[in-house]
């Protein structure tokens, strides 16, 4: 009862000091390891990202890594997207419940294309303008109800082929359920070293999350997401939410994250047929381009249940351990 009533403080206490923070109108100094804060699922990108309490779904552990000690069944997603220029990235997670929680590895590319340069004697090639790499380790384990975790990551980037760096990072979280039908969720993400270049460093995308997942209705399943963000790096506030209609093995998704001036607004849908997902988002880019992404997650294991309940509203899956 006690690890209970800590685990609260904590989520609640990231919750009031998330909801306190002013949002800052300028953004103060840079942040590297784009990887970091990509989305890993078409499903999370579609929901605004608003995934700090989302549960049983493996890119969760992205979020919090607490979140993995909800899985109830072994689960594998990858993702490709191509960006709104030459760019592309992908993502793969692994996540598996163990008898006292549960534990998970996932690998993240991003390339950013080839450019042309010019040397000394006037001479051009291409180069890859950009290539970066990130591994992380996820463990959580439950507590009762409640479920704490924690991710270590290394992340390696490369500017022109010639400028390497790396970093190593940590995330910490926590979630409890506040009823059958409300879950909330802390977490603080990518604490650690610089990622230091020759000509200088950035600091990683430290981030604060604290989140709430709920289901409403009953007859249709549909579950809210909210999450308050503060980018600790860039001295910025956002505020994200996204729904989720589940309807039959359809999920209908929408999202919306405020300070972004690209990809404010995110629409998706999900189909789960039997042990497998295909998920889809787009990302309203403006001027520019619109951003798709499709990952697939395959699940197996002991642990079989029907696609509307656990698929398409995961996060309130009651913990059987």
């Amino acid at each position: 009862m006690k690890q209970h009533r800590l685990l609260f403080l904590f989520i609640s206490f990231s919750a009031c000091a998330l909801t306190l923070t002013p949002a800052h109108a300028d953004a103060k100094g840079t942040s590297g390891g784009r990887l970091l804060i990509d989305a890993p699922s078409a499903r999370a990108a579609a929901l605004g990202e608003a995934f700090t309490a989302a549960t049983d779904d493996v890119s969760g552990g992205a979020y919090n890594p607490a979140s993995l000690a909800s899985l109830t069944d072994s689960q594998a997603s990858m993702l490709y997207q191509k960006g709104i220029v030459d760019d592309t990235s992908a993502h793969f997670l692994f996540g598996r419940p163990s008898a006292r929680g549960g534990w998970g590895l996932s690998a993240a590319y991003y390339n950013a294309g080839t450019i042309n340069l010019i040397d000394d004697l006037g001479q051009q090639r291409s180069v890859n303008a950009q290539t970066d790499m990130a591994l992380a380790a996820t463990f959580a384990r439950n507590f009762g109800s409640a479920r704490a975790g924690m991710s270590l990551k290394y992340i390696s980037s490369t500017i022109v082929e010639t400028d390497k760096a790396t970093a190593y990072a940590a995330d910490f979280g926590g979630q409890i359920p506040l009823s059958e039908r409300i879950t909330a969720g802390a977490a603080l993400q990518n604490i650690g070293t610089k990622l230091t270049y020759v000509d200088g460093g950035d600091d990683l995308a430290r981030l604060a999350r604290a989140g709430l997942a709920m289901k409403l209705g009953t007859r249709v399943p549909v579950g809210l997401f909210l999450d308050a963000i503060d980018d600790l790096t860039q001295k910025t506030f956002q505020g994200a939410a996204g729904v989720e209609v589940g309807v039959g093995p359809l999920a209908l998704r929408a999202g919306y994250r405020s300070g972004l001036d690209l990809e404010a607004l995110t629409l998706g849908a999900g189909f789960h047929l039997g042990k497998l997902a295909l998920d889809y988002s787009f990302g309203m880019v403006d001027t520019l381009d619109n951003r798709h992404r499709v990952s697939i997650t395959y699940r197996w294991g002991a642990a079989e249940t029907s696609p509307t309940a656990a698929a398409t509203i995961p996060m309130l899956a009651e913990a059987k351990r």
